[in-house]
């Protein structure tokens, strides 16, 4: 069966899927103008989107929406937008893009929809839950496939660079970001330097 996580299959690991074909995708964003507003998180989450749209169109699947889940940038529990929220129920299909929706978990597991947590964290009130899915990159092989291309055309000097946005835990020796790096660089008999850690 096409299920939700069909969507994403291109763009990572389909850990599971529950939900059949039914009704639109509606991706949660934390405030309206949130995917134009030069954060890292607001570009990624906006390519993640135009990929389903894409997807959906191209396979005649129902349409992928967006919803946001608080009227400013400030994202508390006393600024949800409620209201906005309201239509999302047992036939409604959503995805959760990170953990920044902690405080409507709850909402949308008193809702029953369907659900996507696009992350490799999925929390533990959707683990083993009947109505949702999990999907997470694949970072390692990801990073691991790029050094290894990159050597192929000739670059020996190949740096991690990291943006300002990210946390530091990406750069933490056991992370899939590190690990697929430090592999690729092996399997490319290329040495580890520190200083093209960024």
């Amino acid at each position: 069966s096409r299920g939700l996580g069909d969507v994403y299959k291109r763009q990572g690991v389909c850990v599971a899927e529950t939900a059949p074909v039914a009704a639109g995708v509606t991706f949660l964003i934390p405030y309206p103008n949130f995917p134009m507003s030069g954060a890292l998180a607001g570009t990624l989450l906006w390519r993640k989107y135009l990929g389903a749209q894409e997807y959906a169109a191209k396979h005649h699947l129902p349409e992928v929406t967006l919803l946001p889940v608080s009227r400013t940038a400030t994202f508390t529990l006393d600024r949800i937008d409620f209201e906005a929220l309201e239509p999302l129920g047992p036939r409604s299909r959503v995805v959760v893009t990170g953990p920044w929706y902690e405080p409507i978990y709850d909402f949308l597991l008193e809702r029953n929809v369907y659900g996507v947590y696009l992350g490799d964290q999925m929390p533990e009130c959707f683990q083993n839950h009947p109505r949702w899915s999990q999907v997470c990159p694949d970072r390692f092989s990801a990073m691991e496939n790029a050094v290894i291309y990159l050597h192929s055309t000739g670059r020996s000097r190949i740096a991690v660079l990291k943006n300002s946005g990210w946390r530091n835990t990406v750069f933490d020796r056991e992370h899939p970001v590190m690990d697929g790096y430090r592999s690729g660089l092996e399997l490319s008999d290329l040495p580890f330097v520190p200083e093209l850690v960024k």
